[in-house]
C-alpha cells in the first residue's frame, strides 16, 4: 500500500463551500527527476464538490495554463449537456497530497475558483467534514487507510460513558455504606 498523505483545512467559521489552494501541471512522471524539474506547477483555487463525478478545470484556467487537450467528452451538468475538452494533468493538493496523470474535463466559469475536485479524487481517499464549535474543518487522506464510522465511534463513546457512570455510582454507594458503618 502506498504511503498515506493527508491534510486538514480549518475555516474561521462555518462555511457552505469547501475550497483549498492547489497546483496543476501538464501530466509528467513524478518519478522522473528531469520531468519534475521541468514541470510548471500553476497555483489554482479548488472547490471540493461531491456532486461532481470527475474533476474539472475552468475554461479560463485551461487557457491560462496552456493545457494541451487530449480529447473530448460529452458532459452532463446542472446547466445541461455539452461537449468539452479533456486534459491530462498532475494535481498537487495541500501538504504533499498529489495525484499524477488525472484526466480532467474543461468546464464553464466557476465563480470564486478555478477547478472542482470531483468524486474521482474525493472517493480515492477518506474525506470528512466537521462543524464543531461553529468552525468548519475538512480533512482528507489518500489513500484510504481505514473505515470512518461515526455510529461505531458514538457507540464506543456511549459504552465509555456508561462504564464511567456505573463506576461513579458504585463509588458513591461504597462511600454511603462506609459512612453508615461508622
Amino acid at each position: 500500500m502506498p504511503r498515506s498523505t493527508s491534510f486538514t483545512l480549518t475555516c474561521g467559521g462555518r462555511v457552505n463551500v469547501l475550497k483549498c489552494e492547489c497546483a496543476v501541471a501538464e501530466a509528467f512522471d513524478p518519478n522522473d527527476a528531469a520531468a519534475v524539474a521541468a514541470a510548471k506547477l500553476h497555483p489554482l483555487i479548488a472547490i471540493w464538490d461531491t456532486g461532481a463525478t470527475n474533476t474539472c478545470i475552468d475554461e479560463e484556467a485551461c487557457k491560462r495554463l496552456s493545457l494541451a487537450p487530449t480529447g473530448q467528452v460529452q458532459t452532463h451538468t446542472a446547466g445541461g449537456e455539452k461537449r468539452a475538452s479533456t486534459y491530462l494533468v498532475n494535481i498537487a493538493l495541500p501538504n504533499g497530497v498529489g495525484f499524477p496523470g488525472v484526466p480532467v474535463t474543461e468546464c464553464n466559469k466557476i465563480p470564486g475558483a478555478d477547478m472542482l475536485i470531483g468524486m474521482d479524487i474525493i472517493g480515492a481517499g477518506d474525506f470528512a467534514i466537521t462543524n464543531h464549535d461553529g468552525k468548519t474543518v475538512m480533512t482528507y487522506r489518500f489513500p484510504s487507510s481505514k473505515r470512518i464510522d461515526f455510529v461505531v465511534e458514538h457507540h464506543s463513546d456511549k459504552v465509555k460513558e456508561d462504564l464511567a457512570d456505573m463506576h461513579r455510582r458504585h463509588s458513591q454507594s461504597r462511600k454511603k455504606r462506609k459512612k453508615k458503618g461508622r
